[in-house]
């Protein structure tokens, strides 16, 4: 008897044995998750299999009572470190922590940016010199302006390098060294810099120009408008505008040549007792600029430095500085300095 109930209590234990191999007692079921409290975590756990840390949601989700970037498993991480070297961090809501201008409480540049972070757009830079000054420039090229500031924006081309930067392309004009026709119209009428015409941003076009209406409220005694060719050795500056002055862009006006009893019909600013010219931005040197604009004597001419009579061939500043162009038929010559030459010029405007 003693034998038989051995053997029964041994064959037992196997049959324990074998079935805790199986499922261990204390293991949780087959049916039952794995995890703390039943939790699947399989979505959030580092290499060992325990839950990671999330280091941008605000929440403590590896249980240690430290959120973000107080874990220290996220030291490294781009939510918690200065990526652009502005002192400040996404966590502490650096809205682009690729650009070093961007980050909270900072002054917001123009050019319809949210550089302070506050989920407002500034508004558009109103020239390219303020572009250079409050804006974020990224060298020559096409910014959108608004000089108004009344959301009546355009581009423009600005020049970010000569003389300091901050040129707005007013103009392109090709002056030609014969006699031929070079307009694209039939004429330069009176109105003709108070429109736009042609693709302003494209500086080698052959006639092309912003409406100097559009630059008006940047016109104060600071004001340039500076002539000048794709290679810069020929270079002038006028100066002494006020915003009654350039409104003669709007309209042509006469003033005696230097030619007796012969008169200039003049566009523009010029021919006055108040605007100089410059063969530097500096200013040395200068004198009245006399002898500037539209003469209407036969054929257009646009002009500046060169004297009416003459055929308009010769230098009446003695500067050594004019420009000068054919508009229509019957085609005139250009000049660029005292050279007749085929050549694009420029006219450029800062405040």
């Amino acid at each position: 008897m003693k034998r038989l109930y051995w053997f029964l209590c041994m064959g037992l234990a196997v049959t324990v044995l074998a079935c805790g191999a199986q499922n261990p007692i204390g293991s949780p079921k087959e049916s039952e998750p794995a995890g703390p409290d039943n939790t699947d975590n399989t979505e959030n756990t580092d290499d060992t299999g325990e839950t990671a840390e999330v280091c941008d949601d605000g929440q403590d989700n590896d249980g240690d009572d430290l959120v973000d970037c107080a874990d220290e498993e996220c030291t490294t991480h781009a939510f918690c470190t200065d990526g652009d070297g502005d002192g400040v961090t996404p966590e502490d809501g650096d809205c682009d922590d690729e650009d070093a201008l961007i980050y909270p409480g900072t002054k917001d540049l123009c050019g319809n940016l949210d550089t302070n972070c506050d989920g407002q757009l500034s508004k558009f830079c109103s020239s390219c010199l303020d572009v250079l000054n409050h804006g974020k420039p990224n060298g020559d090229g096409e910014y959108t302006l608004d000089p108004a500031q009344d959301e009546n924006t355009f581009e423009a081309y600005c020049d970010m390098t000569t003389d300091g930067g901050g040129w707005i392309l007013m103009a392109t004009l090709q002056s030609t060294a014969t006699s031929q026709n070079q307009s694209i119209w039939t004429d330069w009428s009176d109105d003709w810099f108070a429109m736009d015409h042609g693709t302003g941003t494209d500086r080698n076009a052959p006639f092309t120009n912003l409406s100097t209406v559009r630059l008006r409220p940047l016109v104060t005694k600071d004001a340039t408008l500076r002539a000048s060719n794709p290679v810069n050795d020929i270079k002038r500056y006028h100066f002494g505008f006020t915003q009654n002055l350039w409104d003669q862009w709007n309209g042509g006006w006469l003033s005696q040549s230097v030619v007796p009893n012969t008169f200039v019909q003049v566009i523009g600013p010029f021919n006055n007792n108040q605007v100089e010219v410059s063969s530097s931005i500096d200013r040395t040197n200068a004198r009245l600029a006399r002898n500037n604009g539209h003469w209407n004597g036969g054929s257009a001419i646009f002009y500046l430095g060169t004297g009416a009579g003459d055929h308009g061939d010769r230098d009446t500043e003695g500067l050594g500085l004019r420009y000068h162009v054919g508009t229509n038929a019957p085609g005139q010559y250009g000049y660029v300095g005292n050279q007749r030459v085929q050549t694009l010029w420029w006219l450029w405007f800062r405040e």
